[in-house]
């Protein structure tokens, strides 16, 4: 039991994460390949701070942090690639992840280098502290609620409106008087506040971290919970990222061995995304549930 509860709570985790993702690439079509750079500013500064201050009484102080420093760095890039053709926007964020992760392993001072931060003290806020895996899966459900509801407002409110219209056909956009990289800035840099806030508590729930969550490899396998999920869909985008945490855990039900277990991970995960294309081509819980249902409301 002990077992599932920590797998659920990554689960939620991930799927919040994936929920965040979907925020810049499902709502207004922008495909970055650098979410994982925002997960580990979030899972650093904590990180950082935790281990300095010695408990987890600085949690909303780094939650706070993070989120700044997301929202910075992602304005900042957010503005630069939207002057690029739409082509080579995955080339400048892709070039934004090879920068995070090599900045990670050389700023040994502050991230550790290689051989990451570990003691990492259990999130904090005022008496409470989440330090059993109880509290630990409270805190993740409650940053999924939070996530999807975030999502859920965004996408039900008029700037989620101007965010579909953007990403369906920019040019019709704009001359319908919609500032689209205004739009697309905005979105992407609210993608990676949630991205920094849920590397705050995988982080705090984990207790160590190290560079090799946060790579390349973490961002496609991000997109590939939102494609099996539903793009647009905060839920599909929530089930995909559910889905794709929990299936590397039921091998464990197998009991194969752990060399086994990883090349039957990955078979699985293939497996999984051609059936998901053959089959549900728009995801488990594509967008066009949620206009279905406003129509019959």
């Amino acid at each position: 039991m002990a077992y599932w509860i920590t797998v659920i709570t990554f689960a939620l985790i991930f799927g919040s994460l994936a929920v965040s993702y979907n925020i810049s690439v499902g709502y207004v079509g922008m495909l970055s390949i650098a979410h994982a750079a925002f997960f580990s500013v979030g899972a650093y500064v904590y990180g950082y701070l935790g281990t300095v201050v010695g408990d987890g009484s600085w949690f909303i102080v780094a939650v706070v942090l993070a989120m700044a420093i997301a929202a910075a760095i992602s304005i900042v890039v957010g503005m630069v690639i939207t002057l690029l053709p739409e082509q080579f926007v995955i080339m400048g964020t892709f070039a934004l992840q090879v920068i995070f992760t090599t900045l990670l392993i050389n700023l040994a001072s502050i991230t550790k280098g290689v051989q990451g931060i570990s003691g990492i003290p259990s999130p904090q806020i005022g008496p409470l502290a989440f330090d059993t895996r109880e509290l630990s899966l409270l805190l993740a459900a409650l940053l999924a609620v939070f996530t999807l509801a975030l999502a859920r407002v965004l996408l039900k409110s008029n700037i989620g409106l101007r965010s579909r219209a953007v990403r369906d056909d920019a040019l019709a956009a704009q001359s319908m008087g919609i500032s689209v990289r205004m739009v697309q800035v905005g979105f992407f840099a609210i993608g990676a506040m949630l991205a920094a806030l849920a590397g705050t508590i995988y982080a705090g729930v984990i207790g160590y971290i190290d560079p090799s969550s946060f790579t390349i490899e973490t961002s496609v396998q991000l997109l590939s919970m939102v494609v099996i999920g539903g793009i647009g869909n905060p839920f599909g985008a929530m089930l995909g990222g559910i889905v794709i945490s929990v299936l590397p855990a039921l091998l464990i039900e197998f009991e194969v061995g752990e060399s086994s277990a990883a090349a039957i991970q990955q078979v699985l995960f293939g497996v999984v995304m051609i059936l998901v294309i053959m089959v549900r081509p728009r995801g488990l819980l594509p967008e066009g549930l949620i206009a279905r249902k406003k129509q019959t409301s």
